[in-house]
């Protein structure tokens, strides 16, 4: 299973760490992975000065939307919840929607995951994305400056 969180960093972090995206994968990563319980708490201070409040609400709807017509699409009544499902590809992937960030639960092949990031991208350009095993992150956002990196 492949376990993505996604957070919206602000502009001004965005800009003074495009290039050095690597850090902000590091930040996460440790925070992700610790077991002290005061690290974990400066780590999380420090995640919630540089990201934003997703506005949960209206990222529901506008997924709503635009994952309405998709085989395969679920959304759970009094949860912030999107499950996308393909049996054909026989992929997977469930996207839930939090305050301070998205958490992207996929198994399967690439199909739905690639959607769900496809649709997310296309609301919120500022995603920055972090695979919990620690091997990728980057912005959903592929452009000349943000390019999806594999983190060493």
């Amino acid at each position: 299973m492949r376990h993505y969180d996604i957070f919206i960093i602000k502009e001004e972090v965005r800009e003074a760490y495009t290039g050095k995206e690597a850090l902000l994968a590091q930040l996460f990563s440790e925070a992700f992975h610790t077991t002290d319980p005061n690290e974990r708490c400066q780590l999380e201070k420090q995640i919630d000065f540089i990201t934003e409040t997703i506005p949960v609400f209206r990222m529901e709807s506008l997924l709503k939307r635009r994952l309405k017509e998709q085989i395969g699409y679920t959304s759970l009544a009094g949860e912030q919840v999107i499950m996308l499902e393909s049996n054909h590809q026989e992929s997977h992937s469930r996207l839930e929607i939090k305050e301070r960030q998205l958490t992207l639960k996929s198994s399967g092949s690439l199909l739905t995951e690639t959607l769900l990031f496809e649709v997310c991208r296309s609301i919120q350009p500022d995603f920055f994305a972090v695979d919990r095993t620690g091997e990728r992150s980057g912005w959903l956002r592929a452009t000349k400056k943000h390019l999806i990196k594999k983190v060493k």
